[in-house]
């Protein structure tokens, strides 16, 4: 800087300065917010899927199993060990 003021180079350093650092800012923000969303939307699905899982751990379970006969003829089943011994 000289006795008269500031020259023009020093004053278009100074503003390249400034759109770097309040662009880099912005993007930290843009970034942050969609993380924050992200999170957001993580944590209400997580707290839907403990609420599902206690309503299905407080409903009473009343199973019934059934036998089901299936006529098919049998199958032969191979592994290699003995196929190639």
């Amino acid at each position: 800087m000289n006795r008269r003021g500031v020259t023009l180079i020093e004053i278009l350093i100074a503003g390249a300065l400034w759109v770097a650092i309040i662009s880099s800012f912005a993007y930290s923000l843009k970034v942050v917010s969609q993380q924050a969303i992200a999170t957001e939307k993580l944590s209400k699905a997580l707290c839907e899927a403990r609420s599902r899982m206690e309503e299905l751990r407080i409903r009473p379970v009343s199973a019934e199993l059934e036998v089901i006969e299936v006529n098919v003829p049998p199958i032969r089943l191979y592994s290699l060990r003995s196929r190639y011994l």
